[in-house]
């Protein structure tokens, strides 16, 4: 008896794999579910994993035209990197979240005062 633990799986196909559309809530009633699938309805996967992730690369040719994926493979530990944001300042507009818990408690005006200028902006 052998045992493999997070293994990769790594397919390749020279005419490219199909992309599938997450169906899920196609017919769904409700209007977040489906506002959701118009904003991201041209994202398809090429892979699944099922107690792991899934990969795969995408390419393009030189007029930027998206290529078949031809590589997909699972990943079990998959990173990915995520840029720092760095939240704006506005004068005259208090965004720290104790400081607005404390005009809260101290009523409507003092947190019409804190965010009064907001909808200037």
């Amino acid at each position: 008896m052998a045992y493999a633990f997070q293994t990769r799986i790594e397919l390749e196909c020279a005419d490219g794999f199909y992309p599938r559309s997450d169906l899920s809530t196609y017919q769904s009633d409700d209007f977040e579910l489906r506002l959701g699938d118009l904003h991201y309805r041209d994202v398809r996967e090429y892979a699944v994993g099922r107690n792991t992730s899934a990969g795969w690369q995408e390419r393009r040719d030189a007029t930027n035209d998206p290529l078949p994926v031809t590589r997909v493979w699972t990943d079990f530990l998959p990173q990915q990197e995520v840029e720092r944001v760095v939240p704006a300042r506005s004068d005259g507009v208090e965004f720290g979240m104790e400081a607005l818990a404390r005009a809260a408690v101290s009523g409507a005006e003092a947190v019409s005062a804190a965010l009064d200028s907001l909808p200037e902006l």
